[in-house]
């Protein structure tokens, strides 16, 4: 709101005194220019990252020896801590002859690694450190996220990051977790905001992965 007065007021007052098109060409670069400057002037870097003043949080930019990039924040006011893992893979990647995998895969991440094979050792350590977690697949990304205690953040990083790499996809799980998503799909269909999003779809470019059925069931 302040940004916007403050150009609003330039270019206001520019106006008054005079109708030219060279007034308004006038006016246009010095809203600009306030822009520019009232937009810099409004963050500041911490870690490499710009934040908004108003933020007090402290954060730092890291690449893994893996490639993988993490956006690391510090924020001592918050009674837990908490991790996310975006992938760049979603509904769009789904192949045309099994519609809804990337849906299905989300599901089945959380049904035992290698490092910890039991299917509900993940849940059962959040929910017995005061935690919880959940994900969802989108167009064009999946994201996996958590919150925990944060004395017990670190064992629980180290459960959430063999999801990514020792998955066990095992058979039981598999055939138990395609009724699960088809449950999910039955109980969006009651939904408005569900049904035009399907209608989106269905009158969307055939040939355009968009227009597959991306929920899977």
């Amino acid at each position: 709101l302040e940004l916007r007065n403050r150009v609003m007021v330039n270019h206001n007052n520019t106006v008054n005194n005079t109708n030219d098109d060279s007034a308004m060409s006038a006016t246009a670069s010095a809203a600009s220019s306030t822009c520019s400057t009232s937009w810099r002037e409004s963050f500041n870097l911490s870690g490499g990252v710009e934040r908004p003043l108003l933020d007090q949080r402290e954060y730092r930019s890291v690449t893994l020896s893996c490639g993988v990039r993490a956006l690391l924040v510090s924020d001592p006011t918050t009674d837990k801590s908490a991790a996310a893992m975006d992938v760049r893979a979603g509904q769009l990647s789904d192949p045309r002859d099994m519609q809804g995998l990337a849906h299905y895969l989300e599901h089945m991440l959380f049904l035992g690694t290698e490092r910890f094979p039991d299917e509900n050792e993940y849940s059962s350590f959040l929910n017995q450190h005061g935690g919880y977690s959940n994900a969802y697949t989108a167009h064009e990304h999946t994201n996996y996220y958590f919150q925990v205690a944060h004395e017990h953040m670190r064992p629980a990083l180290d459960r959430f990051a063999s999801f990514f790499c020792g998955a066990l996809f095992t058979e039981s799980c598999a055939e138990r977790e395609v009724n699960a998503v088809d449950s999910e799909h039955s109980k969006n269909r009651l939904e408005d905001g569900w049904r035009l999003y399907q209608l989106g779809r269905t009158l969307s470019n055939p040939d355009h992965p968009i227009s597959q059925f991306g929920t899977g069931s």
